[in-house]
């Protein structure tokens, strides 16, 4: 007598990413630019009011957080209102888009003498 598996066999689609393309190359492009459509972004900005808007020393700060998020930290050096939305989204564009999680691993911790090795006092 034969067995009937209940297992069933699921297949997925899963969507191209950009490393699996030549970094640089159309297809990495267009991989990332399909990624980018689906991230939910969340922007701060902190700006100043008083003083005209100055985007020579202005900065962005943009990563990947998990859960498709892209966080976006804007710090204008003078008044928000000195631009329009395009203008705005146009200079965050310019700056790139950190997506490296790879942050404060354990060999980048002990490196920088922030990881305790076993035995080592507690302060």
């Amino acid at each position: 007598m034969r067995r009937k598996s209940l297992a069933k066999t699921r297949t997925r689609r899963v969507a191209p990413q950009p490393g699996d393309y030549e970094q640089g190359s159309l297809k990495s492009r267009a991989a990332a630019r399909a990624r980018l459509d689906k991230l939910q972004i969340v922007r701060l900005i902190f700006s100043c009011p008083q003083e005209p808007l100055n985007l020579q020393t202005s900065r962005c700060h943009r990563e990947i957080w998990p859960g498709d998020i892209l966080f976006e930290s804007v710090q204008l050096d003078g008044r928000l209102t000195d631009l329009t939305e395009e203008q705005l989204d146009q200079f965050i564009q310019r700056f790139p888009i950190e997506t490296d999680r790879g942050r404060n691993t354990k060999a980048q911790l002990a490196s920088q003498k922030l990881l305790q090795s076993p035995g080592d006092p507690v302060f």
